[in-house]
């Protein structure tokens, strides 16, 4: 089976360093790169604790199992529930 998903852990000096690339990168990316930017920045200040990212032209499903497990977290994709340690 094709792994479809992968779940990372980044310390804030990276997510920093992902922002200030954000920051830089050529403006013609518009929509999506305001979104990245503002989903970094939120990952940084803590407003969010989590962030996951999609290839937007992907033309299959992203999740084709029931659920994904990671660490703590589990995702019930079809349902749009997610738990962390089996608690909503």
């Amino acid at each position: 089976m094709k792994k479809n998903a992968t779940f990372i852990t980044i310390n804030p000096t990276l997510a920093k360093w992902v922002y200030e690339q954000v920051q830089n990168a050529p403006t013609d990316l518009n929509y999506e790169l305001e979104n990245l930017q503002h989903s970094f920045k939120d990952l940084i200040n803590g407003n969010i604790n989590n962030l996951i990212l999609e290839i937007s032209d992907n033309t299959s499903p992203l999740f084709v199992d029931e659920k994904l497990t990671f660490g703590e977290l589990t995702i019930y994709p079809k349902n749009r529930k997610v738990l962390r340690n089996n608690i909503i």
